[in-house]
């Protein structure tokens, strides 16, 4: 295969081969082959004993990771499911389309379980991003699983408001990320509230109403519906 100018003094680029073709099977297999150069195209290196290999492997791929989710200015220990996942020394996560968020990853091994480990890169904004595998640092799998980074909620404007509902809340945080239809305001039962209507607890999901920035958002308090000892309000 012929190489390409090198990148850095002292080497070259080749880029690998397809390999390995097996007639029974009629497709590519996984193999370790020798890695030789040559500077004329003839005459390559002879490396004996200190033979230097290159291995060649399945497709990998990714079916769903664990957690799901996490806080965007965290970082999270995650494992990668998957299959055809091999140990190297080269294997990478990558979160997102970005090239910032790649992170190293090592196999996980157990019976039944095919995995990679790796911890989440820190974001800019929350969100779902893709998480893809490679195992040499630059072919990622075409499969992928989603992570969702989530906001952090720093306090909410005004905290009280009527049981008829209708109040504008400013909800200050971090990372929130612009998206129309997809934001939600949650408001549930807590400990000071008085006895529920049902064993499962009151809570309502409203839309956020306005993005003021990746920090603050706006949405309107629901009606409470909650019954009190004594009577219903």
């Amino acid at each position: 295969q012929p190489g390409t100018e090198a990148g850095q003094a002292g080497q070259i680029v080749c880029v690998s081969p397809p390999c390995c073709y097996d007639d029974t099977t009629g497709a590519n297999t996984r193999a370790t082959v020798n890695f030789e150069i040559a500077l004329n195209g003839q005459q390559y290196t002879t490396s004996g004993l200190s033979a230097v290999n290159f291995r060649f492997y399945d497709p990998p791929t990714v079916s769903s990771i664990d957690p799901l989710f996490g806080n965007f200015n965290e970082r999270k220990d995650t494992t990668v499911h998957g299959t055809q996942i091999v140990e190297t020394n080269e294997i990478t996560c990558k979160f997102g389309e970005e090239g910032d968020m790649v992170v190293d990853g090592t196999m996980r091994t157990a019976p039944g379980m095919e995995a990679v480990a790796c911890e989440t890169p820190i974001a800019t904004l929350a969100g779902p991003v893709q998480v893809t595998v490679s195992l040499n640092g630059q072919q990622y799998t075409s499969t992928s699983a989603t992570y969702s980074y989530t906001p952090v909620l720093r306090a909410i404007l005004p905290v009280r408001g009527l049981l008829s509902g209708g109040t504008n809340v400013t909800v200050a945080g971090m990372g929130f990320r612009e998206t129309p239809g997809q934001m939600f305001c949650k408001f549930e039962h807590g400990p000071d509230s008085p006895a529920l209507t049902s064993e499962a607890g009151w809570s309502s999901v409203v839309p956020v109403t306005g993005f003021g920035s990746k920090s603050v958002v706006y949405c309107s308090s629901p009606a409470l519906n909650l019954t009190a000892s004594g009577g219903s309000t």
